[in-house]
């Protein structure tokens, strides 16, 4: 199993894809509607999240029993590595939208009063 170098680098890009099930991917300090009512973004918040993730991570844990045969092992590898550019944007993005929730929950919150006309 542990045949070579890369095996030891493909149990630890499994085990940070794994991690990130259980480490938030964005914090706030006021939760709002169903998805981030404990105040943070998780991968299980989204599908998409979910599937990158586990998708990584397995195609890591199985490609650490390629050793055999290497050019599968790279592309199994190559294509791991791929998906954490579409984990990220996603990320990013439901972190956006987590930031824009919030700020619009602030807005409605405010008095308006201030901003009409005295007639």
């Amino acid at each position: 199993m542990i045949q070579r170098i890369q095996s030891i680098f493909l149990l630890l890009a499994a085990a940070g894809f794994g991690s990130l099930f259980f480490v938030p991917i964005a914090k706030s300090n006021k939760g709002f509607g169903e998805i981030y009512a404990n105040q943070a973004l998780d991968v299980q918040d989204h599908i998409g999240l979910i599937g990158l993730t586990a998708g990584g991570a397995i195609l890591a844990l199985i490609s650490i029993f390629l050793f055999n045969n290497r050019k599968l092992q790279v592309a199994m590898s190559s294509f791991a590595a791929i998906l954490v550019l579409p984990l990220i944007g996603l990320s990013y993005f439901y972190s956006q939208e987590m930031r824009l929730i919030l700020w619009l929950l602030l807005l409605f919150q405010l008095d308006f009063s201030c901003l009409l006309p005295l007639s």
